[in-house]
């Protein structure tokens, strides 16, 4: 292990109160991140906690470049509706895709609400609409 790899493994993973919104943001992905692979750890060996550490650090990284490296209001609009999703354990799907690197950090933070959204809440949205799309004409 190199010294900069293992530097990563020992990060802490409190908030400081003095850390700003891009490292509170970090943290917390890496928090989200760390407990969600912990259920599927069997399933993917081939991941340790560099290459989560890795990941919440690119998230944040393509969040940030995103919003033209501004960490305001949009930055955490986005920040918490990403931390809702990956830290959601029904939303299976989406957490495979982003430890299969199916979604690549950069795709994620460009998702929008219903890409990210769970197969389910997004089968019942479509339900939804096609209810209303049928009240509509009626």
């Amino acid at each position: 292990i190199s010294k900069k790899k293992e530097s990563k493994v020992s990060i802490n993973m409190n908030i400081s109160e003095t850390a700003g919104p891009r490292e509170k943001s970090k943290i917390m992905l890496l928090q989200a991140l760390v407990k969600r692979h912990e259920s599927v750890r069997r399933e993917f060996k081939q991941i340790d906690e560099i290459d989560i550490n890795d990941l919440a650090e690119n998230i944040e990284e393509e969040l940030y470049k995103l919003f033209n490296k501004d960490a305001g209001k949009a930055y955490k609009a986005k920040f918490r509706a990403l931390y809702f999703n990956i830290s959601n354990e029904t939303n299976k799907t989406l957490f495979r895709k982003i430890l299969n690197r199916e979604v690549s950090p950069k795709k994620l933070v460009n998702m929008d609400k219903n890409e990210l959204a769970s197969e389910e809440l997004a089968k019942w949205q479509e339900m939804r609409q096609k209810k209303v799309m049928l009240f509509s004409y009626s």
